[in-house]
């Protein structure tokens, strides 16, 4: 490695979070391991003590890299960005209101090199703000001590490992990358909400060396107002369904087949369905349905239709009449698709 070359570049989207920013940047700035750069991205901040503060970080430590967008495009535009001019031989994408322990990035790192590893997974704990302590929020944390921790094996199998130990949540804050191993397989975030979905499964999936350790290194807060804690909208649901078609055009252009990835999308297929259920627009289907590829289309339908996996699934089986319509409107995919429930439902009969 070359020896101006960081070791670690530590990628921050920030937007409108003065309040916790600092914090999540001393975290990073006393990390025990120094040689690293961190590109803080203000993804066009409508409050200037954003821009302030990453200034004045970047005038007292000159690891900090300042990266200013002209126009707000969410995280995935700034966390892609902030690949774009990474120097690191490891990425690590931290949000602007969480934070690190302070030997993260030293473990993470040595764990890698060690291990040769294209990507590596590690746990974490929740906090919350006091505005949350009476309500009831999601948030999940993998399980310590797992029989898989500590084992390198390909990110196709650690996914299986974390879906049968139900441990896999797509927190990119968790994960470690190898910068080459990105840019060479063209994993890069999309842009919409839940951007993690889909470069997480990507990432997985692709790897040929994978681990995951038990270890608690980042830290997630949970806040009013973010995407994890606001109430269900169109914009959330459709971050989901954009996610849904991205993984299956993916899956087709890369020639993956394996179970665990088709399993992967159809779970995510089926929360944005429970999320559109709670909707009260229904109509917003037609719209969301008009452009997508014509293979996209049929196989994310598959997905919902498919009778052996979601027979018993109420989401779903309400969910098809509101998708019915929209392919009818569509009778090429629509017909085939009948045909093959109907021939799934005639072999499934008892004789």
């Amino acid at each position: 490695m070359d020896n101006n070359q960081p070791s670690v570049s530590v990628i921050i989207p920030v937007y409108n979070t003065a309040k916790w920013l600092p914090e999540c940047l001393e975290s990073i700035l006393n990390q025990t391991k120094k040689d690293i750069e961190v590109i803080c991205v203000d993804d066009c901040s409508t409050d200037p003590a954003c821009r302030e503060l990453i200034l004045d970080y970047q005038r007292r430590d000159s690891r900090i890299v300042p990266l200013f967008l002209d126009k707000n495009g969410k995280q995935g535009i700034a966390r892609n960005r902030g690949m774009e001019i990474a120097k690191g031989k490891y990425v690590y994408f931290l949000d602007s209101d969480d934070y690190v322990l302070p030997e993260t990035l030293e473990t993470a790192y040595a764990a890698a090199e060690e291990n040769t590893l294209d990507v590596l997974f590690f746990n974490y704990d929740n906090i919350f703000d006091e505005s949350l302590q009476n309500q009831k929020v999601w948030h999940g944390r993998p399980a310590d001590g797992t029989e898989f921790s500590g084992t390198v094996m390909t990110g196709e199998k650690l996914l299986e490992e974390f879906y049968d130990h139900n441990a896999w949540i797509c927190y990119v804050q968790r994960q470690f990358w190898r910068t080459e191993y990105l840019r060479k397989n063209e994993i890069r975030f999309l842009y919409c909400e839940h951007e993690d979905e889909f470069f997480s499964l990507t990432g997985i999936i692709l790897a040929g060396r994978a681990m995951y350790i038990p270890d608690r290194m980042f830290i997630r807060r949970f806040r009013a107002d973010s995407v994890m804690t606001r109430q269900v909208g169109p914009t959330n649901v459709h971050g989901y369904l954009v996610n849904v078609m991205h993984l299956v055009r993916f899956g087709r252009e890369r020639g993956i087949e394996s179970g665990i990835y088709r399993k992967a999308v159809g779970n995510l297929a089926r929360l944005f369905v429970t999320r559109y259920n709670v909707l009260e627009d229904k109509t917003l289907l037609n719209g969301w349905f008009r452009d997508p590829d014509e293979r996209d289309f049929f196989e994310f339908a598959l997905l919902i239709w498919n009778v052996e996996e979601t027979r018993m699934c109420v989401s779903c089986r309400k969910f098809r009449k509101s998708l019915t319509p929209v392919l009818k409107l569509r009778n090429r995919i629509f017909d085939p698709l009948r045909r093959l429930r109907f021939s799934v439902l005639r072999k499934r009969k008892p004789t």
